[in-house]
């Protein structure tokens, strides 16, 4: 069977204007799966073992002051005439 262990190291840090965050993992893969197309039909077969490794990051940072939000202006109201009745 297919098996796996997983291992994830990571931080985050969050301030007033700054936010981070980065983590570390490793996934040993087992007797690992995968497919392929051959002549149109998918097959599967066995890779053996797989070791992933890999770094993820995300830095987000933001002004001092809030950003100002964005406005949609209003539509102006037409005034439309009045059919008025005159009587003589």
């Amino acid at each position: 069977p297919q098996t796996s262990e997983n291992f994830q190291f990571g931080t985050v840090y969050h301030g007033s204007h700054l936010s981070l965050d980065a983590d570390v993992y490793f996934i040993n893969f087992n007797n690992k799966f995968a497919n392929k197309k051959v002549n149109g039909d998918k097959v599967f077969y066995n890779e053996g073992g797989v070791l992933y490794k890999g770094v993820e990051g995300q830095v987000t940072a933001w002004p001092s002051s809030p950003m100002p939000r964005a406005t949609t202006p209003r539509p102006r109201k037409r005034r439309i005439p009045r059919l008025r009745k005159h009587h003589s």
